[in-house]
């Protein structure tokens, strides 16, 4: 017993409707990125405040700041 399959004659239209899919699904991808990338940079993100330790490590490196610009002006004349 045998038997045979007779598939149809491929032609360059056979293979549309899957470069069809693609673009579309490439579309709805490049939308929902677009989409999820302005919500991330839209929005505010909260700044925490400095307390504690954390102020005076701050005022330090302030202070280190500009006494290195104060002597890099001295240093420049």
């Amino acid at each position: 017993m045998s038997s045979t399959i007779q598939l149809p004659p491929r032609t360059k239209y056979a293979l549309m409707p899957f470069a069809i899919a693609i673009l579309i699904a490439l579309s709805i991808g490049a939308a929902a990125g677009s989409l999820a990338t302005r919500a991330a940079v839209g929005r505010d993100h909260p700044v925490a405040t400095a307390s504690g330790w954390d102020v005076q490590k701050l005022q330090a490196m302030e202070g280190r700041q500009l006494a290195e610009a104060i002597r890099m002006n001295r240093s420049a004349r």
